[in-house]
């Protein structure tokens, strides 16, 4: 291990390490990060950015949403010479009766979906259901978010027993030895 501030470095027995490497790189990868993941958060990240970027655009599209168009003759001489033509709160504009006003509108058909898919995949890397991790009502006929929760704590329960209980059962024992002296016959844990 070296010490990034003072330049020095230690080395420490593989018995004394317990190595939380993240999520499974390709083998080339893996190799150029000696043997570390991904890290289990950037995959969440990436996506939380996404739609954070999505969220953002669609709250300037709607400034967008009503467009008023003024055309008048001569504007560059109106301006020179008077004070601005004003719009007011109101949405009524004052003009000569040679100009023309013209208003555009957006609909923003589409976009909840699309909004509702960057939510998606946050929920996908995550890999906790929207339901949970948004705080939202399952949505669909009779749909009570019980199976996806269900899918959720076993898959929670999966990764506990595979991937930390090995971790665990190297751990707790010297931790026990040294606190009680051995390690009792009935040792055993859950979560």
């Amino acid at each position: 291990v070296t010490d990034p501030a003072g330049g020095g470095s230690v080395k420490i027995h593989h018995s004394r390490v317990i190595r939380f490497t993240g999520n499974t790189l390709p083998f080339w990868e893996e190799i150029a990060e000696m043997q570390w993941g991904a890290s289990v958060v950037e995959s969440i990240f990436d996506e939380l950015r996404k739609r954070d970027n999505v969220s953002w655009n669609i709250a300037q599209l709607t400034f967008m949403a009503n467009i008023r168009v003024l055309k008048m003759q001569d504007l560059g001489q109106l301006l020179a010479a008077t004070e601005n033509m004003l719009l007011n709160n109101m949405g009524m504009q004052v003009m000569d009766a040679a100009d023309g006003l013209e208003t555009h509108q957006y609909t923003f058909g589409g976009l909840a979906d699309c909004y509702q898919q960057f939510i998606m995949d946050i929920s996908g890397a995550a890999e906790i259901p929207v339901t949970r991790l948004f705080g939202r009502s399952p949505s669909g006929l009779n749909a009570t978010g019980e199976s996806d929760l269900q899918n959720y704590y076993d898959m929670i329960a999966e990764k506990q027993e595979s991937y930390l209980r090995p971790i665990l059962n190297k751990v707790l024992p010297p931790f026990i030895i040294s606190t009680l002296g051995s390690l009792p016959d009935d040792f055993d844990f859950e979560f």
